[in-house]
């Protein structure tokens, strides 16, 4: 409920907190405190779910714009006797939308760069950082810092406390975790 009464708070300002339209601050104070505090958007599938339609969806919402928009999901919770299956599937809806290769990957239209250098090199130190807690990269992993280009990047065995999960990601790097049970995921 306390996200709900904060969500009809920043509602509820002028459209001016939001976007000054005189400067290039496009997040007010207000909600730039909403956000950091409140980024953390997971998809969860569960045992009914259709393993190749969620993960054509999945694919297309995180990576959508590089995985640079606010609704994209930051990770995503499988199955544990299912999370192969959901990353083969995963990996298949990518070679369509963007190429068969690393290098057609690379060369695509469709999939845009990262926004600025700064956020590159954020990203670029978040998977080097959680890979050395023990994730593993299952997709992707290519950085070209010249065209500050990410490949999509499915990352698995990632702890809940490891660093690619304290913070909103907004780029192209998907943290797939597992549960055995429901009730672990919230």
């Amino acid at each position: 409920l306390q996200h709900c009464r904060s969500c009809e708070q920043i509602f509820a300002q002028q459209l001016q907190h939001i976007h000054d339209g005189d400067s290039t601050e496009f997040w007010g104070e207000e909600l730039r405190g909403f956000a950091v505090g409140h980024a953390l958007s997971p998809a969860i599938i569960d045992e009914s779910a259709s393993l190749d339609g969620a993960a054509q969806k999945l694919m297309w919402g995180k990576f959508i714009n590089g995985g640079q928009t606010c609704i994209a999901p930051d990770y995503i919770f499988v199955p544990k006797n299912r999370v192969t299956e959901f990353v083969e599937r995963s990996k298949k809806h990518l070679t369509k939308f963007y190429g068969n290769s690393s290098k057609h990957k690379q060369e695509t239209k469709d999939f845009c760069r990262i926004v600025n250098k700064a956020h590159f090199d954020r990203l670029r130190d978040l998977v080097e950082e959680t890979v050395k807690t023990g994730a593993k990269i299952a997709e992707g992993g290519v950085f070209k810092d010249d065209e500050r280009y990410i490949s999509p990047t499915l990352l698995v065995d990632v702890a809940k406390n490891s660093p690619i999960m304290q913070d909103e990601i907004f780029g192209p790097i998907l943290p797939v975790l597992t549960y055995e049970k429901l009730d672990e995921v919230y």
